[in-house]
Parts: C-alpha cells; structure tokens; sequence
C-alpha cells in the first residue's frame, strides 16, 4: 500500500483524536446491552464519507461486513467505517480506490486503542475534577462522560469529567457506521464531546449515513 495514501488518509481520521492528547486512553461502558440500532460490532475520528448515487434516488451502501483488502470494489473514492467504538477514531476504515489502485479496497486499519476497561460513574451526570485523564465512560442511551485535562481545547494539567446526553430520539446510541444503510431521511445525529475525542456527526442522506467533520478546539 502507498505510504503517502495511508499517511493522507488517516490525518483525517486522527483530528478528532486530538483532544486525548494528555493522558492515557481507557474506555469502559456502564448499563449497555450494545450497540443501538444501526450499528456495527466490528470497527474515524470524523472524517467525511462519500455516498454514491445508485440512480434511483438512493445511495449504494457499504459492504454489511469489512470487505477483503485488495479485493475489487467500485465505484472509486467510497469509504466505509466498522466498529462500535464510541471513538470513531478507533474504528476501521476501508477506502475503494488510493493513489495506484482505483478500484481495489485500501484497508486503514483502527490505530492501536485501548480495551474496555476503567472505572466509571455508575450514572451519567458527574462533574468537576477526576483521576483517570483519558478515561470514555458509555451509558445506556447513548450519553457519555470523559475524564479529560484537554475539555476540547489546549490541554492543562488537571483533568475534569464532562458529560453529555445520548443523541436525538429515533438515532442509534453509538454513531453508526459512515457507509452503512439507515431508513430516517434527514435525521442528523450527534455523539460525545470533543474532550473525550468521540465527537461526531451523522446524517442519514439518499438511504447511508454520511459523516460531518466537526471542529474541535485547539
């Protein structure tokens, strides 16, 4: 695979990832049965995904499972997303086309994260300061707290917890897949914060859910 085309492509995945720059990295989840619906149990930081037209008024789809690097694919520049990690940027990507191979899957594999594992609040609504810098707590619903020194912008040197709800009604509770099909027109869906790196933005457009870049302090 082209160095310059792994190397151009994952910058984008990694940008959300910048507001876990201080501290380690620890993901557990409290009172989840799962993924909501529409979502994947396999592997961006937000980084936007193309759609492509089928001709009836709809958008071909990704692949329900991760494609085989190297095998066939069409039409060129589609990216597709898996995984259920509430930060994108830890899911696996897959690209139709790279600078030498138009029409064969490039494989961006999900950078080294880690486990699920930490201690967490047993409910969503914690404030002020906390110990595990680094540290993404999942709750039923789709709400979310971090322990972050970053808070989504330039890093201190003490972290705090920020907590945010679970997306709009009638949304998965974990981003869906870019690429993957959804059924809701128009609904748009917002995850996590950008002190935690699991911010992101999804909108059901022409039948798949498309991926908004969202701008993150710095």
């Amino acid at each position: 695979m082209d160095a310059r085309a792994l190397g151009v492509f994952v910058s984008g995945w990694l940008l959300a990832a910048e507001g876990l720059g201080c501290g380690g990295e620890v993901i557990a989840e409290q009172g989840t049965g799962g993924g909501g619906a529409g979502s994947t149990s396999a592997s961006s930081t937000s980084g936007t995904s193309s759609t492509t037209s089928t001709g009836s008024g709809g958008a071909e789809p990704c692949p329900a499972s991760p494609p085989m690097g190297g095998a066939d694919c069409s039409p060129s520049g589609r990216t597709c997303e898996y995984g259920d990690d509430p930060r994108v940027y830890c899911r696996e990507h897959f690209e139709c086309g790279g600078f030498e191979q138009p029409n064969v899957w490039v494989e961006y594999p999900a950078p080294d994260c880690p486990p699920p594992m930490g201690d967490c609040p047993p409910e969503p609504n914690v404030s002020g300061v906390c110990e595990s810098d680094g540290l993404v707590c999942a709750y039923a619903g789709g709400a979310q707290c971090t322990c972050s020194s970053c808070l989504g912008g330039p890093c201190g040197e003490i972290p705090y917890w920020t907590c945010v709800p679970g997306p709009a009604a009638g949304c998965p509770e974990k981003a869906p897949n870019t690429g993957q099909s959804c059924g809701s027109e128009g609904l748009v869906c917002n995850y996590g914060s950008c002190s935690g790196g699991t911010v992101a933005e999804r909108h059901c457009e022409q039948g798949v859910w498309v991926d908004v870049p969202v701008p993150c302090p710095v």
